[in-house]
């Protein structure tokens, strides 16, 4: 077994709570601005500083102490802002546990999650009225309701939050009270000077329950504590930098653990400023008049900034200048001259001018994205890590960098190749302070995700090179065993797929042939603006030259024998990432209704089949 222990680059002052995290802002930031935001796009921009987060979050502590709810069981669901951040310090930093939940779930989903963490409190935001009073007879345990971002809500949705505010009027047992009443309880609670009091904290014990993509009735809940949380950003202090008040843009949703960590807590510790985007089609436009230093997204995000980029390049016809001055600049940084934005700063002007890094997770970015930006002056670097992980274990950093591998573990934390021989992926595993307490209420997954020598095992396949930078090969469950013993790794396949202009994503898996061999099979999603009305009638003949060409460049038990196309984007999950799961499942059922085999598939359009199964089930249902 191969292991690696993080670099420590940068000395950093230790915290190791969240309450650590919050009183240190406190002390060294308090006139500071913390958070900028619009309650509704288009208004003024509020600014709170890191004062305002220290008394707003005493202040709601004592307020939902006030009505009787220390050690509760906090859940919060709704868009990126101030109030979800307060909800979530304030639910960290008390007696309480906070389940953060994804607000694009749908509400029958929501309410079996907050069945199964017997939730009494819920802060969700007042779009969700309707549906969430629907489900109320079925949620036993929840007795206080807080709504938010009730101006950004439907009229009508606003108008029921009013009602039941204003009457007192208590649907199923269920109190609704405004943010604002929690917070006016807490003043007075503070002012009396009848404080309560609260346990002292244990930075061991869970007091965070997330729970990982899947159904909501066989998603996994993770259980992190402070200390789990506080190892992380202390993780991430000991190998990366930020000056104090640099600007960070918040896109992905908080409810996953990277945004919050790295786009929240992290911004925290480094006494940054987070400015909450206001929506996705608003995030170049927010880059410009926020003046964005960092970005952190998925991949999705950053591919579409490069694309647009080269729209408007070849539009200008200056894609050819470009080229060469990315050659000349990289030439002049090798002898001490970095000129990258002087020179591309008309680039740069359209992603707001100030925007110098970016972090990229939950899948890969491809490296000719990462080298582009790089060269034209904003650092792209790629995160590895799990909700288990709370959740970055590995990156690259201010001293490593690697396109198309996320570098080194952290500071502190051990990555481990579970494979006899070095030259071959292997599972990854990790070790260290940032690996949860366990599963949820699930105590033989446990046992077998973490091992007796504390190492979580990932379900990852990855591996180092002689850097000991680490690359990730592909899933343990998507990976294809041949009856050889020969490994296929799907994502090495779809990598190669991808690259052609026509394809915006694929899918590789193997299907089963009649003796119940293993055929390699390609679901390939196609750009139909890119394809073209005139290119449409020739798909299945160009698609045949296209795999023959992927397959000469592949060893022969690695090519792609059965393939068909879509023009249907993938089922993915809030981070984009495709759930290879739901969409084999999904492949299989549509074979084996129309009774197909995977020579049959080959070259088809198998929307039209999709379509035609509908067809079919509307004759059979009698409808017109």
């Amino acid at each position: 077994m191969n292991v690696k222990t993080g670099k420590t680059y940068y000395e950093a002052e230790k915290i190791e709570s969240l309450i650590d995290l919050l009183d240190r802002s406190h002390r060294l930031y308090a006139d500071e601005p913390f958070v900028m935001y619009r309650e509704v796009a288009n208004e003024d921009t509020i600014v709170k500083t890191y004062g305002d987060l220290h008394t707003d979050v005493d202040r709601l502590k004592q307020g939902l102490a006030a009505n009787g709810k220390q050690g509760s069981r906090i859940a919060v669901i709704g868009e990126n802002s101030y109030t979800w951040m307060l909800a979530y310090l304030a639910a960290m930093n008390g007696d309480s546990l906070i389940v953060p939940l994804d607000r694009l779930l749908r509400m029958d989903e929501v309410k079996v999650l907050l069945q199964r963490a017997e939730v009494d409190t819920l802060f969700y935001d007042a779009a969700f009225q309707t549906e969430l009073e629907r489900v109320l007879p079925e949620l036993p345990h929840l007795t206080l309701a807080v709504p938010m971002l009730v101006k950004r809500a439907a009229k009508a949705e606003r108008e029921r939050v009013g009602e039941l505010l204003t009457s007192g009027e208590t649907p199923h047992n269920v109190s609704f009270m405004s943010f604002d009443a929690l917070l006016t309880a807490g003043d007075r609670v503070i002012e009396n000077q009848e404080r309560f009091s609260f346990a002292p904290l244990d930075k061991e014990a869970s007091r965070a329950l997330l729970f990982t993509s899947g159904t909501t009735s066989t998603s996994k809940g993770v259980l992190l504590s402070h200390k789990n949380l506080a190892a992380d950003v202390m993780a991430l202090a000991g190998v990366i930098r930020f000056e104090q008040g640099f600007r960070s843009l918040s896109v992905l949703p908080l409810h996953h653990t990277f945004e919050n960590t790295c786009g929240f807590l992290t911004v925290m510790y480094f006494g940054g400023v987070v400015c909450i985007a206001d929506g996705l089609r608003h995030v170049q436009k927010n880059l410009l008049e926020y003046k964005v230093d960092m970005l952190i997204g998925v991949p999705a995000l950053f591919d579409n900034f490069y694309q647009k980029i080269q729209q408007v390049l070849v539009k200008k016809k200056k894609t050819r200048l470009v080229g060469i001055m990315r050659v000349v600049t990289r030439g002049l940084r090798k002898i001490g001259i970095d000129l990258r934005r002087k020179v591309f700063s008309e680039i740069l002007e359209s992603l707001g001018g100030n925007l110098a890094t970016g972090i990229s997770g939950a899948a890969a970015l491809d490296p000719e994205v990462i080298r582009f930006f790089d060269d034209i002056g904003v650092r792209i670097v790629q995160g590895y890590g799990l909700t288990e992980t709370s959740p970055v274990a590995a990156g690259c950093n201010d001293f490593v960098f690697v396109a198309g591998s996320v570098g080194h573990p952290l500071a502190g934390i051990e990555l481990a190749i579970d494979s006899e021989n070095p030259h071959e992926p292997g599972e990854i595993l990790i070790r260290g302070p940032i690996v949860m307490n366990g599963y949820y209420r699930d105590e033989t997954a446990t046992k077998e995700a973490i091992d007796k020598d504390g190492w979580l095992h990932t379900g990852d396949l990855g591996m180092f090179d002689k850097r000991g930078v680490l690359t990730i090969t592909g899933r343990l469950k998507s990976l294809i065993v041949l009856e050889s013993g020969k490994k296929i790794f799907p994502e090495e396949l779809e990598a190669l797929l991808n690259q052609h202009e026509y394809v915006k994503d694929s899918l590789v898996y193997a299907q089963a042939d009649e003796r119940g061999d293993v055929v390699v099979s390609a679901k390939i999603i196609l750009d139909k603006d890119a394809v073209g009305d005139e290119e449409q009638s020739k798909i299945s003949e160009w698609l045949a030259g296209f795999i023959k060409d992927v397959n000469r460049s592949l060893p022969q038990f690695k090519n792609v024998k059965s393939y068909f196309y879509s023009f249907q984007d993938m089922v993915r999950t809030t981070t984009l990432k495709v759930k290879r799961n739901v969409e084999i499942s999904g492949l299989s059922e549509l074979v084996a209704n129309h009774k197909l085999n995977w020579r049959q598939l080959i070259g088809k359009n198998i929307d039209e089949l999709s379509q035609k199964k509908d067809d079919d089930h509307s004759d059979a249902s009698g409808s017109p």
